[in-house]
């Protein structure tokens, strides 16, 4: 009677165990698999060296993705990962993103130097959040447990001892924590729970809103320089940055050279010398454009070469691939123009009024100077008397 009732009993818990298995399964929500080929499709995440693709993963219940990477460091392999992450295709692009944009502009700011290593505790993980029965986003490779770094000097700043520790790491961890609620839709630190006192998780759930725990607060990073302003403090600007003011460049000196002697701007000149009658009497127009009659081009013959040119009684050599040909002979008919004579008495500008003491005489123009001309006509007073009747 007792081996009747153990058969009876056995095939109920085997299909109990059966039950039990088979109702423990989840079906995967679309919209993750859907965010994992988009990603993919758009060609986010390249394989590498420190970027490896490895084969799907299907674990118990929902747990699993379809492109899971394998992450050994992070923005183009200048920060590591400690120890390697498995995250999915999103994943990747966002914590990239926040290593850029949020941490090492932090780690600048704060330090002085840059990250070199991120320490992290859990990526793909098939558990169920603390508390409830959901899965946790580190069940499909959307989520990262960051709990340090270290940085190109060796410091090594934890979540755990930083978060209440110096000023600069206090001031380092809540920037980057307020900064991930800007790339990560949940971001949890110390402060939320007892669970996460020594560590920052960053997921990216599909919520309505982002979740951002503890609130932020923001700290100004010290000043890393002495003559570095404040964040509020403007430059105060000088007078000559308002308005800038035009500056005579001086001219360069050339190669050539001498630097013994001071270059010249203008033709030495003595005191109260007169103009010459060439720049006191430019030529006229006439002067300046007439041409000769017979406009024919003038073919220059080895006998017509300057003496400084031909040796004594030489003989100019023939070239007997070269033909010499006579040019034209000039015009008998052409006259040049005579030029003016030199006028003393020109117009001059009138002198300036009130002008300086020790003042350059040539430059003011002033009537006085005319007593220096040796060519100015006799005064009337000198010349003799006219008789009446003489004229």
């Amino acid at each position: 009677m007792a081996r009747g009732r153990l058969y009876l009993v056995a095939p109920l818990v085997a299909l109990g165990l059966f039950g039990c298995r088979a109702f423990n399964y989840e079906e995967r929500a679309p919209w993750r698999a859907a965010a994992e080929e988009q990603c993919i499709a758009q060609r986010l995440v390249q394989a590498s060296s420190y970027v490896e693709p490895v084969s799907e993963i299907n674990g118990d219940s929902s747990c699993g993705m379809n492109h899971p990477f394998r992450i050994q460091a992070a923005v183009d392999g200048q920060v590591s990962m400690k120890p390697q992450a498995t995250l999915g295709c999103p994943m990747t692009v966002a914590f990239n993103r926040w290593v850029t944009e949020i941490a090492q502009p932090a780690a600048q700011a704060w330090f002085g130097e840059q990250i070199v290593e991120v320490r992290q505790l859990s990526s793909y993980s098939c558990r169920r959040i603390g508390g409830s029965g959901n899965m946790s986003e580190h069940g499909f490779g959307n989520a990262l447990d960051v709990a340090g770094f270290t940085f190109s000097s060796g410091r090594i700043v934890t979540v755990k001892h930083g978060w209440n520790g110096a000023p600069e790491e206090r001031g380092f961890l809540r920037q980057i924590h307020a900064g991930g609620c800007e790339v990560f839709t949940t971001v949890l630190g110390p402060g939320y729970d007892a669970a996460h006192h020594d560590h920052f998780h960053f997921d990216l759930a599909r919520r309505s809103s982002v979740v951002c725990r503890p609130a932020p607060q923001l700290i100004t990073p010290p000043r890393r320089y002495p003559n570095e302003p404040g964040p509020m403090v403007q430059k105060q600007q000088k007078h000559y940055e308002r308005f800038p003011i035009a500056r005579v460049q001086q001219p360069q000196q050339s190669d050539y050279e001498d630097d013994d002697v001071p270059p010249q701007r203008f033709s030495p000149r003595a005191k109260q010398q007169p103009l010459s009658p060439d720049q006191a009497y430019p030529p006229s127009p006439q002067q300046q454009y007439r041409q000769p009659t017979n406009e024919q081009p003038l073919a220059i013959s080895p006998q017509q070469q300057p003496q400084y040119m031909r040796a004594p009684n030489a003989q100019p050599q023939q070239n007997p691939n070269m033909q010499w040909q006579q040019g034209p002979q000039p015009d008998p008919n052409y006259r040049p123009m005579p030029d003016a004579p030199y006028n003393p008495n020109r117009p001059v500008p009138p002198g300036r009024i009130g002008a300086k003491k020790n003042a350059d005489e040539i430059l003011t123009g002033s009537i006085k100077n005319r007593k220096y001309y040796k060519e100015l006509p006799p005064v009337k007073k000198n010349l003799p008397k006219a008789v009446p009747g003489e004229d």
